[in-house]
């Protein structure tokens, strides 16, 4: 899950907090909350989408018009 948060959240993310969720509903990790390193995975991936704030998106050619 990611939330965008107020500009000064964090600075290394963007002001991005991710969340992840285990299959039993439990939080496996939250940035700057619990288990924050279970997470840090997340935006280390979604440096790529740096051109649109670092959300991630189909091609073009394969998203539904």
């Amino acid at each position: 899950i990611m939330e965008k948060m107020t500009q000064g959240f964090n600075a290394d993310t963007a002001d991005w907090r991710y969340a992840a969720v285990m299959p039993t509903g439990a939080t496996m990790g939250l940035t700057k909350g619990m288990n924050a390193g279970a997470v840090t995975f997340c935006h280390q991936c979604h440096v790529s989408g740096e051109d649109n704030d670092y959300m991630l998106f189909l091609p073009e050619e394969v998203r539904k018009k």
